[in-house]
């Protein structure tokens, strides 16, 4: 019930001022920074290109504050028979800390369709090698994001943001850094 509640007030919001700037960005996102393992011998990732497309909509609060919803999608690379995408729904609070800078703040929901063919994989494990399953089925899972950012702003359509995620915030074992960098067009 919570979901669908966040989720609704997410749409009547962004209908309510969809006279307000608008924003689209298009750049890639980079899950589990420095954590998740992505070949044989054990190397793990700190930059992946996953193109990212985001739009969402700027609202003025007080002063130098803005509320910045945004929805967005993910197509990760085909990695051993699966398929990964996200949908991402922010829920930023941005504040104009100088002229071409936006600090960002705020929350995230991200939902995870992964997907295969079925099968295994050897991957390192440290001493050796193990063997992992590939999915056979799609499945999807839902996580919530603590997000910090700041945003350089160019000119008056264009800017570069950069967001820092943190993942399962509230679990101190299954916690990791995701980072996402757009180049964004105000229109």
């Amino acid at each position: 019930m919570k979901k669908l509640f966040c989720l609704l007030l997410f749409f009547i919001s962004f209908n309510a001022y969809c006279a307000s700037p608008l924003w689209l960005g298009f750049g890639s996102t980079t899950r589990n920074y420095s954590t998740a393992q992505n070949d044989t011998s054990g190397g793990t990732k700190t930059f992946e290109f996953n193109p990212t497309l985001i739009v969402g909509t700027t609202v003025p609060l007080v002063s130098d504050f803005f509320f910045s919803p945004g929805i967005g999608y993910s197509k990760y690379s085909a990695q051993d028979n699966t398929t990964r995408n996200e949908i991402i729904l922010q829920y930023h609070i941005s504040q104009q800390i100088a002229p071409f800078f936006l600090l960002q703040y705020g929350l995230s929901n991200t939902m995870t369709k992964i997907g295969g063919k079925g099968g295994t994989v050897q991957l390192n494990n440290g001493n050796g090698t193990a063997t992992f399953y590939v999915p056979s089925e799609t499945k999807t899972s839902y996580m919530a994001s603590l997000d910090f950012g700041g945003e350089f702003i160019f000119t008056n359509f264009l800017g570069a943001r950069v967001q820092l995620s943190v993942d399962r915030f509230l679990s101190s074992d299954r916690r990791r850094v995701s980072h996402i960098m757009t180049i964004n067009y105000y229109f």
